[in-house]
């Protein structure tokens, strides 16, 4: 469980690095990574970064936990601990992050949506959006940059989704 609240609340933020100025090209990625815990779910985590030049100016993350063929209590305890999960994700979003969940046959879905733009990056580090930073890289950064974000993303293990 703690391997799955990690990946939920931190991979995406971990990889997130910081950048020094910005272009005006329109640029988008998503990337992928999936891993197995045997007998219990799946998960996939996809991340698709829209950027202007280097500059992020909007995450979309999505994970879904595929649950293995668990009973219907096991079930049910599982979805309403990623559900206490959300709804404290959500009642601690800073401005620009939109959190929801939904669940259906025996996969749990996980969204959120990064709106850089409408965020105080701030916010974010003091939130744990972006773990990894050294003292000194928080207090300079200004922007998250895509290609670092890439290169971070490619670093944990993800794949670029053509």
């Amino acid at each position: 469980m703690k391997k799955v609240l990690s990946v939920l609340l931190s991979i995406c933020m971990m990889s997130l690095l910081f950048g020094c100025s910005a272009e005006s090209k329109e640029q988008s990625a998503t990337y992928v990574l999936t891993e197995e815990e045997a007998g219990m779910f799946a998960m996939t985590d996809t991340q698709t970064l829209h950027a202007r030049g280097d500059e992020v100016y909007e995450i979309l993350e999505t994970t879904t936990l595929e649950f293995a063929e668990l009973d219907k209590a096991t079930l049910e305890m599982l979805v309403a601990y990623y559900d206490d999960i959300v709804a404290n994700m959500q009642a601690a979003a800073p401005e620009g992050v939109e959190v929801s969940s939904s669940y259906e046959g025996n996969v749990y879905t996980l969204v959120m949506n990064l709106y850089l733009e409408h965020a105080d990056i701030e916010a974010l580090m003091d939130g744990g959006y972006l773990l990894g930073l050294t003292e000194e890289e928080q207090e300079s950064i200004t922007y998250i940059s895509y290609k670092r974000t890439c290169e971070g993303l490619k670093a944990s293990g993800y794949t670029l989704k053509d």
